[in-house]
């Protein structure tokens, strides 16, 4: 971890596979109480932990591909919120909503280099989602079961007359 001398509260890690590092600034440590700050140090871990910016990388390598007047900046900044709510879950576990809470309002608005997976960005977003119900697991299994049904099957009907057809192609 590194610490910055500079009031305005920021914090954002760096992740590289070797020698990660997580960046908060003297106005972060004064602004948070430790619960607070436990709650953004563990959102960086996370970010860090599961290589979040991996993810963020392949969304980005996915956008560049696509013709200028084909592609659409969606998909990459929903990548984006994605990867900030996810950090938020890890957040929650070890500091609790409200220290969670805390720390985003403390850092909304602060600065992130490029290249680096900041604390501060998307808060109306993540406040919001910490104050909604939770869903329960049931709930959250059948919506993932019926979105990957609603993906395969009209998937696999297209494909396997497709893959029929050219089979028989072939062998003639």
């Amino acid at each position: 971890m590194r610490i910055l001398a500079e009031q305005t509260p920021i914090a954002y890690c760096i992740p590289r596979r070797r020698d990660p590092r997580v960046v908060i600034s003297q106005g972060t440590l004064d602004a948070l109480d430790d619960d607070s700050l436990q709650a953004v140090l563990e959102h960086e871990r996370a970010h860090v932990r599961i290589r979040h910016d991996l993810v963020l990388e392949a969304f980005g390598v996915l956008h560049r591909a696509f013709p200028r007047p084909l592609r659409t900046d969606a998909p990459l900044k929903q990548s984006q919120v994605l990867v900030e709510l996810m950090a938020d879950d890890a957040a929650r576990k070890v500091a609790g909503d409200s220290a969670l809470a805390r720390a985003i309002v403390a850092l909304a608005g602060g600065s992130t280099p490029a290249g680096a997976l900041g604390a501060g960005s998307e808060a109306m977003i993540r406040l919001e989602r910490l104050h909604a119900p939770r869903r329960n697991r049931w709930s959250t299994a059948l919506s993932l079961s019926i979105s990957a049904v609603v993906l395969i099957v009209p998937t696999v009907l297209i494909a396997i007359p497709w893959m029929f057809h050219a089979w028989q192609t072939l062998n003639l």
